[in-house]
């Protein structure tokens, strides 16, 4: 699948398993879709490789960045970053869980 769709279905993955209420530290629903959607787009981020080398990313592509072994670790990264970037308005366990999903989805996808 092209990184848009793996986006929107982290989007809709992301809207689908949202909580009735949302308590303090959990996204809105708008947040939500948009942290799942990147989230879903980030195992494709070893497109970057080709830029250093088009063998290199033909080697690699579909490799640390799309395995399920390794997914826990990138959602945590990409948790991280995110918790960082919005400034600690979210809860780390409520950015891990949807980076989790959308990382998912998208290896299942593939």
């Amino acid at each position: 699948m092209d990184t848009i769709t793996h986006a929107l279905s982290g989007a809709l993955l992301a809207r689908a398993t949202e909580p009735r209420q949302t308590r303090a530290g959990m996204p809105e629903r708008g947040p939500r879709a948009w942290i799942g959607a990147l989230s879903a787009a980030f195992p494709d981020i070893d497109y970057l490789l080709n830029w250093v080398d088009p063998v290199v990313y033909l080697d690699l592509h579909r490799g640390p960045t799309h395995s399920l072994l390794w997914m826990p670790l990138w959602a945590l990264l990409l948790s991280i970053v995110l918790r960082l970037l919005t400034r600690g308005r979210y809860s780390f366990l409520a950015l891990y869980q949807v980076c989790i999903l959308g990382i998912g989805i998208h290896i299942a996808g593939d």
